[in-house]
């Protein structure tokens, strides 16, 4: 079908086609599904717009190593927007591993925290919340225990999530297990290109 529709509300033009889509191939939504379809990110164009520059750095996998533009980008959109709570969640990934790999100093430690808890502050249910807390414990707490606490708060809620198959294939399953599950996360998110990079360790540890 042809979609005319202006870009004053990208959001509301987002929900619209992928209603349609839904609409069109005969699938019934869950209440859950349909609030995830009309929620928005944010309010703030400007906000979601150094957002996914960040997102872009991110898909084009120059964040192999940290890179600090991504960080620098979520924090000038938590900036533009302090209830944006997507980029609060993706600036506590962002300064968590930057801890682990790079910069460790109590100033990185904390700002990783801070962002993780006002993510969830905003909003307990969203997985990449949950997901930066448990990120920010297992790197910069080594608190495994912890992190396992929000990882199980996760599969009760987002089971299928990519993110969470990457880590429970990393951090608990034996080898011959854990293919399976970073196949499936590259299959349910095909631009990540850290789904495909856990595949490929796998079948590299199996030699």
């Amino acid at each position: 079908d042809v979609f005319d529709a202006t870009l004053a509300d990208v959001f509301q033009v987002q929900t619209d086609i992928a209603t349609r889509v839904a609409r069109a191939l005969d699938v019934t939504l869950s209440a859950g599904e349909e609030k995830a379809l009309e929620s928005r990110p944010t309010d703030n164009l400007a906000a979601y717009d150094v957002f996914l520059q960040a997102e872009r750095i991110d898909r084009e996998g120059a964040a192999w190593i940290v890179d600090p533009r991504m960080a620098e980008l979520y924090r000038k959109a938590v900036a533009l927007d302090p209830d944006f709570v997507l980029a609060w969640a993706k600036l506590s990934l962002m300064e968590s591993e930057g801890y682990r790999t790079t910069v460790t100093t109590a100033q990185k430690a904390e700002s990783a925290r801070r962002a993780a808890e006002r993510a969830i502050e905003l909003d307990p249910s969203l997985p990449e919340a949950r997901f930066a807390m448990a990120v920010y414990l297992f790197d910069v707490e080594y608190d495994m225990e912890g992190a396992d606490e929000q990882i199980a708060l996760l599969f009760e809620t987002a089971p299928n999530h990519p993110l969470l198959r990457d880590w429970w294939a990393v951090t608990h399953l034996p080898l011959e297990d854990r293919l399976a599950y970073s196949e499936r996360a590259a299959e349910l998110d095909p631009l990540s290109w850290t789904a495909s990079m856990a595949a490929g360790y796998v079948f590299l540890y199996a030699r």
